[in-house]
């Protein structure tokens, strides 16, 4: 039909019917968009080319937005890809046969690029982060585990250093990934708490644990969700999981900091998760006897999907408590 008449066939008229794109102009013969047909008849509105191309990739943007978070990130990804190709074609670099490891005293030394598993897991080039933090004296820096090691500041992907304030870079001295299956908040804590952050499962059943033990208080905590709808969500045994599983800051770092008797920094960065406000938040009991809490973890909340730790400075500036604290915390803590 678009051979003889000049029009589209049926099935492609009706294909764009149903998908509300229209046809675009040139399918159609000069003929048929010239013909006059008469007064009062329903001529349709011609639409310029390049506003038939937008209005269907709107469409494809809001087909893309209803999907799952999965597809959105691959989509995503693949248009990036298509608008950034200066980005592309990065490879392992081809390694150097001649060196025989790394010399015996400089374990920061390297005679490669780090892939991006030994980024995830931590087996390249590792600041302490005690560092800097003078041993005379009771002098005890903010960083709680001084045996803990991360990844030099330096080596954060620029995906998350962009979204990162200028200010901030004077006090953080490296950083701690995780794995992102949609566990990666958890992943952090079992990392730092439990020295492995294949240990995930174990702080969900540790937060899960906790609500049970102070309905009253985490009902107001995890306002507007109901208690039922968060142990759902955190009570997660299936490995890789989607955002319906995911760690929800602030709320699930309450759990965590009054059992491990913490405090726990969240830092919320770049995209969505910078409307999320920063806070330091406290343990809700003192279990342990102690006069103050004894570790202290620093999370950063990157782009709205990523949780990473981050090594601070003995001197960072603490983001504020949250006021409703007090009215949830006991006496005691508060004291």
């Amino acid at each position: 039909m678009l051979t003889t008449h000049g029009l589209p066939c049926a099935c492609r008229i009706f294909t764009a019917l149903q998908g509300g794109v229209g046809i675009y102009i040139d399918l159609v013969h000069r003929f048929w968009r010239t013909l006059e047909i008469g007064e009062g008849a329903n001529i349709p509105e011609i639409v310029a080319d390049s506003a038939q191309v937008t209005e269907q990739f709107r469409s494809l943007v809001d087909d893309v937005l209803a999907r799952d978070i999965s597809v959105i990130r691959d989509i995503s990804r693949i248009v990036h890809d298509e608008l950034h190709p200066e980005h592309a074609g990065y490879e392992e670099p081809i390694p150097n046969l001649v060196r025989r490891g790394r010399p015996q005293r400089q374990r920061n030394s390297t005679i490669r690029n780090l892939s991006f598993v030994e980024h995830v897991r931590n087996t390249g080039p590792r600041t302490n982060c005690d560092q800097g933090a003078t041993s005379s004296g009771n002098t005890q820096s903010r960083t709680s585990l001084g045996t803990r090691r991360f990844m030099s500041i330096d080596l954060i992907p620029p995906r998350w250093k962009e979204s990162i304030p200028d200010f901030m870079f004077q006090y953080i001295r490296g950083y701690t990934d995780a794995i992102p299956d949609g566990n990666c908040g958890f992943r952090c804590a079992a990392e730092f708490f439990l020295g492995d952050q294949e240990r995930y499962g174990e702080i969900r059943s540790t937060v899960v644990g906790e609500i049970k033990k102070l309905p009253q208080q985490y009902t107001r905590v995890y306002l507007p969700e109901t208690i039922s709808n968060a142990l759902y969500r955190i009570d997660w045994r299936g490995g890789r999981c989607g955002e319906e599983h995911w760690m929800v800051s602030d709320p699930d770092l309450w759990p965590i900091a009054t059992h491990f008797n913490a405090v726990v920094v969240i830092f919320s960065i770049g995209g969505e998760s910078s409307l999320i406000p920063n806070m330091t938040i406290l343990p809700l009991e003192n279990r342990y006897a102690a006069t103050r809490p004894s570790k202290e973890i620093v999370m950063a909340f990157v782009n709205g999907n990523h949780y990473i730790i981050l090594d601070m400075t003995p001197d960072f500036p603490l983001p504020s408590i949250p006021h409703y604290w007090r009215g949830l915390a006991d006496y005691d803590v508060r004291d």
